[in-house]
């Protein structure tokens, strides 16, 4: 298996279990950040390559990233919560960037929606 191959089977296995991640329990939330942490060297390895072969890799990791800090910023009672959104809406961004360079308009826009609730979140 080439690497470009075990790269995409391996982000496309660990993104799902994000769905599942409780944000309030503790533990799972540390097995969140963990997964986020696999997915950003995942993409980081994916940005050694010039070609556009990586953007759903990229894209897909970026807003997973962001729901979970969403999510977990929208905990009430969290010290963390604001930090938490603020670094949502930052891998929210980057996925904008993907997605504008791949001409996909509807994640685009779909995006910039949750952008847009962050900042609501935020303002309060």
């Amino acid at each position: 298996m080439d690497d470009a191959k075990g790269v995409a089977m391996h982000a496309n296995a660990i993104m799902p279990r994000m769905t599942m991640i409780d944000a309030e329990n503790e533990e799972e939330r540390m097995e969140g950040a963990e997964i986020c942490s696999k997915l950003l060297h995942l993409i980081e390895f994916t940005k050694t390559d010039d070609s556009r072969r990586w953007a759903h890799i990229q894209g897909s990791g970026y807003m997973t990233i962001a729901t979970f800090h969403m999510r977990v910023g929208m905990i009430f009672g969290y010290a963390e919560w604001k930090e938490s959104l603020q670094k949502a809406r930052e891998y929210y961004e980057m996925a904008v960037e993907i997605y504008k360079n791949e001409e996909d308009d509807l994640s685009v826009s779909a995006t910039k929606k949750m952008i847009s609730i962050i900042d609501s979140r935020l303002e309060v």
